[in-house]
């Protein structure tokens, strides 16, 4: 993937089918990953060092403002 960054697990907000994973990333706090909640899915622990991706055309980028 073109696009690799270090995160840092914050916060997990389970969410019956899912698991919001808020990780801080690039300096901001509050970048949110949603994450199917499966069976032998992926697993987190707040504190945990991961490296996060995403292929440019899955994503959009919202004005701040």
């Amino acid at each position: 993937m073109p696009n690799l960054f270090s995160a840092e697990v914050r916060e997990l907000i389970y969410l019956g089918d899912h698991v919001r994973t808020r990780v801080a990333v690039c300096g901001h706090e509050d970048f949110v990953i949603k994450l199917p909640n499966t069976e032998g899915g992926v697993q987190f622990e707040p504190g945990a060092k991961i490296t996060i991706g995403w292929k440019a055309e899955d994503c959009r980028a919202l004005d701040a403002a």
